[in-house]
């Protein structure tokens, strides 16, 4: 459901709790059929609203990929409805790190149309991929990386045969910082979290501390949480549900909108169940 749909609908909703407002003459039961549609509205409008990765992962198939497996495989793509291609894109950086290696990966553009990026994890454990880029007006420049307008991070799981001797899997530093312009640093690993349990971030803005920066946590049912960066630009997001999180700080310089991502997973069970005998 598109933007318009959604603004329709919460109009229309609008439009009927003032109809029947005054065809009711004002009265209770008119104001709580108003209040009604009103909260239907809204509740459609916050479903719809939830965003897309910036950045997707899937099989050679087209298919989405939560938890690639090792050896096997994947295809990055960049979920942008105008430029939909990687050509057409100024890439300051595309990085992938798992737990014994950290690589840059070179955007082999092979053809105008080319929309996707190929990889291949080598072994289990979690891993991190990391991409900005910005309109292709800064391609030509030696310094790209400076005029990236969107960074994205997202943390995996990668399924496979666990390495000897570990019998948890292991994260490569993701809460480290990969020096991407615009950064949403976990102070955690969200690996190890578990619904009710709080992730602390950090935020940055041109590789400085934002501070008051509004950032937005969107859920897997699509309901999402609202907060304010503080004096070090850091914040706690609550984490209520299993499933795909979605956390975003996006604001506007020089009338340009600029955005910095973290997508990662949480497992099903609390940490309460996982130590129960």
């Amino acid at each position: 459901m598109g933007l318009k749909l959604v603004q329709v609908i919460r109009r229309t909703s609008q439009v009927f709790a003032v109809r029947a407002l005054i065809a009711h003459g004002g009265g209770i039961r008119s104001c709580w059929l108003g209040l009604i549609m009103t909260l239907v509205g809204t509740v459609v409008v916050q479903g719809a609203e939830s965003p897309q990765p910036l950045l997707q992962i899937t099989s050679e198939s087209a298919a989405q990929v939560i938890r690639p497996t090792a050896k096997q495989p994947v295809r990055f793509t960049l979920n942008i409805p105008d430029e939909p291609v990687w050509s057409h894109l100024n890439i300051g950086q595309c990085t992938v790190r798992e737990v014994t290696k950290q690589r840059n990966l070179p955007v082999r553009i092979t053809s105008p149309k080319q929309n996707t990026v190929d990889y291949t994890f080598e072994e289990s454990g979690f891993g991190l991929v990391a991409v900005c880029y910005g309109p292709s007006d800064g391609v030509q420049r030696s310094d790209t990386w400076r005029h990236v307008t969107q960074c994205t991070k997202r943390i995996v799981r990668i399924v496979g045969e666990a390495r000897k001797g570990e019998s948890t899997p292991k994260d490569p530093g993701v809460t480290a910082k990969v020096g991407q312009r615009f950064e949403i640093v976990p102070m955690i690993s969200p690996a190890v979290l578990r619904p009710g349990d709080d992730l602390p971030i950090r935020v940055f803005v041109d590789y400085e501390k934002a501070i008051s920066a509004s950032v937005v946590a969107y859920a897997p049912d699509g309901s999402k949480h609202e907060t304010t960066t503080d004096s070090v630009g850091a914040a706690n997001i609550p984490i209520k549900r299993p499933g795909l999180w979605l956390i975003r700080h996006e604001r506007v310089v020089d009338r340009v909108r600029i955005v910095a991502e973290l997508v990662f997973e949480v497992e099903g069970t609390t940490q309460a169940e996982e130590n129960r005998p």
